[in-house]
């Protein structure tokens, strides 16, 4: 139901109010002109495989703290807190996302020399998440959870593990292979290493 009734509806509104306002549809998967899944610039590129990691790693702390947030806090479930805090978590990665796609759109090419990115954003995204997580884990344990008495089972903790190192050790591969991509362009490193060298 949530899939289907809230997620997909929501969607499909966004692509149609993009295309009514005329903006710009992001393409984190790097699949425009791409003729196949193979080709996507997700699996070759480590910034923009990294960048989904981001996302998708914020999206479900994000989602994970507005429920022990209200628990931890002993906030009553029938309250406009999360509706307050998803509208300030709405604005501030309006600019998070924004931010992060110009750094991947840009990284690798000449306008990344000319227009550097700060990141700014995207600490104060990070930061408060990790207070957020925080208050979390000090309130976990007075929050009435029973966790002293609880186990995580082998068929839950394990398919976790190997999918989050496999995408950790894929980054890896990604940042460190031998054709991978720079910040900037190759030749950048080559002008700047020539000059280096003759000074």
């Amino acid at each position: 139901m949530d899939i289907i009734l809230s997620n997909t509806v929501a969607i499909e509104l966004g692509l149609l109010l993009l295309k009514i306002f005329n903006r710009k549809k992001y393409d984190w998967l790097g699949k425009d002109r791409k003729s196949s899944i193979l080709q996507w610039d997700c699996f070759h590129n480590h910034r923009r495989f990294g960048g989904l990691i981001v996302i998708f790693t914020v999206i479900i702390v994000n989602f994970l703290c507005g429920f022990f947030l209200i628990n931890g806090l002993w906030i009553p479930p029938k309250t406009n807190f999360n509706l307050y805090r998803l509208l300030v978590w709405f604005m501030l990665t309006n600019l998070t996302l924004r931010e992060l796609y110009n750094d991947i759109e840009t990284w690798g090419t000449y306008t990344r020399i000319e227009n550097p990115i700060s990141g700014k954003c995207r600490w104060l995204t990070f930061f408060v998440m990790f207070t957020e997580t925080f208050i979390v884990i000090k309130f976990l344990k007075d929050a009435g959870n029973i966790i002293e008495d609880f186990t995580t089972p082998v068929y839950i903790w394990l398919p976790w593990l190997i999918v989050i190192s496999s995408i950790i050790i894929f980054y890896l591969y990604l940042r460190f292979k031998s054709n991978r991509t720079f910040k900037h362009p190759i030749e950048y490193y080559k002008i700047k290493n020539d000059k280096n060298i003759s000074s």
